[in-house]
């Protein structure tokens, strides 16, 4: 289809033109006096111009009048004339036939340069649209990294003052349970002397009470089963306070807890203690009344039996 301002009769006039200016119409020469058409437009309709050419020489043919000339001059005239336009175009038919198949090498030429330069578009296009794609994901790809940079370093700082607390508190700790240690070990010692005060205590009541050996005997046993009860405890106290430590030292989130369990076990036991201490000295004291004096100290049950006993013998 011929583009808006180019027409047969434009290229008809074109051609002619050159023609009867002596130049051979051609697809350059009349493109360049339209200055406008496309090779493809302007070949299929120079091909018509000189399709029609024959005709319209021949319409022409029969229109040329010389004046004032014989009609064998003029016949002669035509006849010449008629031969000069064959030739022409016959010169003419050969010249469009070589510029046509020029044309049509040229056309596959730029066929093929326009199918390689659509395919090297298309490669192009893709290789722009995959670098575009790898650029995006490598533009999020850091993004997330500085996203991750920034929380580690929060976490980072966030674990440097986790460490700093449980530094200090492992310290505080550390301090508390070897106060605790040397605490109980204070109170191991005591407990120690006054089990030894009690022994001797009880050595010396025995040697004094010789009449109420039975008596003696038993409080001895009584108070030997509770030494030894009590030691027993107190070994007992210790071997759990010591493991304590041991676990305190391994979870020391339970330190403090275990701590105060173990000084209320001591503290306990140290009420035991010093309960048996009040009430066993209540008995030492009642033994040590002079001879003298012992006539006006109620007897017990037991003596009075002892006596009524004797009493019998005799």
């Amino acid at each position: 289809m011929a583009r808006s301002g180019v027409s047969q009769e434009a290229v008809n006039n074109a051609a002619d033109q050159l023609l009867q200016g002596g130049v051979r119409p051609t697809i350059e020469r009349v493109r360049a006096a339209l200055g406008t058409g496309s090779p493809n437009t302007l070949i299929r309709l120079l091909d018509r111009w000189w399709a029609d050419l024959g005709d319209r020489l021949r319409v022409k043919d029969e229109k040329i009048v010389l004046p004032h000339a014989p009609e064998p001059v003029v016949q002669a005239a035509s006849a010449l004339w008629v031969a000069a336009l064959e030739h022409a175009t016959d010169i003419a038919q050969r010249t469009l036939s070589s510029e046509r198949e020029e044309v049509e090498k040229a056309r596959e030429v730029l066929s093929s340069d326009r199918a390689a330069m659509d395919a090297d578009n298309a490669v192009a296009a893709e290789a722009s649209r995959r670098a575009r794609e790898a650029l995006t994901a490598v533009e999020d790809r850091c993004g997330d990294l500085q996203r991750l940079v920034e929380l580690q370093a929060a976490q980072i700082i966030d674990l440097t003052t986790q460490r700093d607390a449980s530094s200090r508190e492992r310290i505080s700790l550390t301090e508390r349970l070897e106060a605790a240690a040397s605490q109980r070990e204070v109170q191991a010692a005591a407990v120690l002397a006054e089990r030894l005060a009690l022994e001797t205590q009880h050595r010396a009541t025995e040697d004094r009470w010789l009449q109420e050996v039975d008596r003696a005997r038993q409080d001895a046993a009584r108070t030997q089963s509770t030494l030894t009860r009590l030691e027993m405890e107190h070994s007992d106290a210790l071997r759990a306070a010591f493991d304590q430590v041991s676990s305190m030292q391994a979870g020391l989130q339970s330190a403090e807890q275990v701590r105060i369990g173990q000084a209320a076990q001591l503290a306990a036991l140290g009420a035991e203690l010093k309960r048996w201490h009040a009430g066993r000295g209540a008995k030492v004291d009642k033994k040590k009344i002079p001879a003298s004096q012992r006539g006006t100290v109620t007897p017990t049950p037991d003596a009075r039996k002892g006596r009524r006993r004797a009493r019998t013998l005799k």
